[in-house]
């Protein structure tokens, strides 16, 4: 998934599923899938059945009351409910992070050196311009 707008991915059996952008209310995974999330505008559930795997990347976790947290690799800082289902279904959310969930780290630009990027980038196009 590269974008759009979904109300519900179910993952099954052996399906790979890979996102990189898009607004998702629920994302549940089932048996043997394998979910590799880089970057979601906007996700509300990410749900864990049977052995289910799931990839995250980004930087800055925290996990509290079934609540995950982070920073993406863009900069975007991102908030959903990351739970086993039988976690949920029993009513008792507590800090306990679902085992098939792995988190990557992965290197944020920081604004100063993106800043300092451009201001090369554009200094280059301006020289090459003017001896155009």
């Amino acid at each position: 998934m590269g974008g759009g707008e979904i109300a519900w991915i179910n993952g099954y059996d052996d399906s790979r599923i890979n996102i990189n952008a898009g607004d998702i209310s629920w994302l549940k995974v089932y048996e043997d899938s394998v979910t590799n999330i880089s970057f979601v505008d906007d996700l509300s559930w990410l749900l864990l059945n049977d052995d289910a795997k799931v990839n995250i990347y980004g930087t800055d976790f925290s996990y509290a009351n079934g609540h995950l947290a982070g920073t993406w690799a863009n900069g975007s800082n991102f908030s959903f409910w990351a739970l086993n289902q039988t976690t949920l279904n029993s009513g008792n959310i507590n800090d306990i992070f679902p085992d098939t969930i792995t988190l990557h780290s992965v290197s944020v630009p920081e604004p100063s050196s993106v800043a300092l990027f451009m201001i090369c980038f554009a200094e280059l196009l301006c020289r090459k311009t003017q001896r155009s």
